[in-house]
C-alpha cells in the first residue's frame, strides 16, 4: 500500500514539474492568442511604447497592433499593461492587454490629464489620458465613459465605460 501511495506521489510531482507555465520556469504563456472571440480583453503588440497603466488605446497600424489614443482618435479600451521591461527598456515584442469598452462587464480605470468631477463625461486628450468633455471650442470628441469619482491631473480614477460615441463640441 505504501508503495502505491509513494508511486502516485512521485508521478504527480513529475507531472506538475513538467507543466508549462509553472512559476519560476521563465516560460511565458499567453491565454489570448487573438483567435476567435474575446471576453472583455484583447492582446495586441504595441506600435509605440506604453509608458503607464490605464492609458487609452486605439487601433494600431494593423489588426495585430494597438497604440495610444489621442483626442481625434476613437478609443477602443484601456491598456492594462506597459511596455517597460524589468530593466527599464521598452519591449515592443510582447503583447499588451487592452480592456475593451464595448465588452465591459465591470468599471474601468483611466489616467487623468486634468481635473475631473464625479459624473463628468470623459474624452481622450493628446497623450492617452482622459479629460472632461469640453463645453466649447468646436470639433468632435468621442465620449467613452462617465467619471465615477473626482480626480486631478495624473490621478487614476474609476469610470463607467460606454462604446465611444462622437459628440459635437459647440464653438
Amino acid at each position: 500500500m505504501l508503495a502505491i501511495i509513494l508511486a502516485t506521489a512521485l508521478l504527480a510531482a513529475f507531472i506538475l514539474r513538467r507543466r508549462p507555465g509553472k512559476p519560476g520556469t521563465g516560460e511565458r504563456l499567453f491565454a489570448n492568442i487573438a483567435e476567435g472571440t474575446h471576453e472583455e480583453f484583447i492582446s495586441r503588440l504595441p506600435d509605440n511604447p506604453i509608458p503607464a497603466y490605464f492609458l487609452l488605446a486605439k487601433m494600431g497600424s494593423d489588426n495585430q497592433h494597438a497604440d495610444i489614443a489621442g483626442h481625434a482618435d476613437i478609443p477602443i479600451g484601456v491598456f492594462r499593461d506597459t511596455t517597460l521591461a524589468v530593466g527599464g527598456a521598452d519591449d515592443l515584442t510582447i503583447p499588451v492587454a487592452i480592456a475593451l469598452f464595448g465588452a465591459a462587464e465591470e468599471t474601468r480605470k483611466v489616467v487623468l490629464n486634468s481635473n475631473v468631477n464625479e459624473g463628468d463625461f470623459l474624452v481622450a486628450d493628446d497623450n492617452g489620458c482622459a479629460k472632461t468633455l469640453p463645453l466649447h471650442g468646436g470639433g468632435t470628441a468621442y465620449v467613452f465613459g462617465r467619471a465615477l469619482m473626482a480626480g486631478a491631473a495624473g490621478d487614476v480614477i474609476e469610470f463607467d465605460p460606454t462604446l465611444p460615441r462622437p459628440t459635437a463640441i459647440p464653438s
